[in-house]
């Protein structure tokens, strides 16, 4: 349990993962999806108005991915400003991409803390995985395509969220332009 936020860390993540990653591979899961989300402008608020503010930011920022996400979804906080998600039980890329945007939207809300206004916006790097394609990645190429597609979606002007989808005919790990099924702004 992540002592600031109250929701998991990188251990609870990590067991978690594994055991999701062992459903999805026994097939009783058709898909996982993964997502690494990043604040963007986090790093401003912690140095002009202190760590008191920074880490009220992180605690709120938590709450709002808990609501935002149903109760079979997974958010934990891996460190600092970065946390990760595992949406539980979404086939389509409607439902993901509904998902996505309510978390970008979300997060971009104001926060006030002494009387400050505060805000924040979130880029997303996410990563889907059927369980009938045709080629299956490991847990860590999973996580790093994600981190990829997020550092992606901070390259292409923040705020905004990025969707890959793996197991593609001879796809491998990295996503390329063919992989990206979606990228969003707000």
């Amino acid at each position: 349990m992540d002592a600031l936020t109250g929701i998991a860390n990188r251990r609870g993540f990590e067991q978690e993962l594994e055991h999701r990653w062992q459903r999805f591979q026994h097939a009783s899961t058709s898909a996982l999806v993964l997502c690494l989300l990043d604040l963007d402008g986090f790093k401003e608020i912690n140095d002009t108005l202190g760590h008191e503010a920074g880490d009220q930011l992180l605690i709120t920022v938590a709450q709002r991915l808990r609501c935002s996400l149903r109760d079979s979804d997974f958010v934990a906080r891996l460190g600092g400003d970065e946390f990760v998600l595992l949406l539980d039980q979404r086939t389509d890329r409607g439902s993901v991409e509904t998902a996505l945007q309510r978390l970008v939207v979300a997060i971009a809300e104001p926060m006030i803390y002494a009387d400050t206004h505060m805000r924040v916006t979130a880029s997303l790097g996410c990563v889907v995985i059927r369980s009938n394609d045709t080629s299956q990645p490991s847990e860590a190429e999973l996580l790093r395509c994600a981190d990829q597609a997020m550092y992606a979606a901070k390259r292409s002007g923040k705020n905004r969220w990025r969707l890959v989808r793996l197991g593609l005919p001879e796809s491998d790990p990295q996503p390329d332009p063919q992989q990206i099924l979606e990228q969003q702004s707000v």
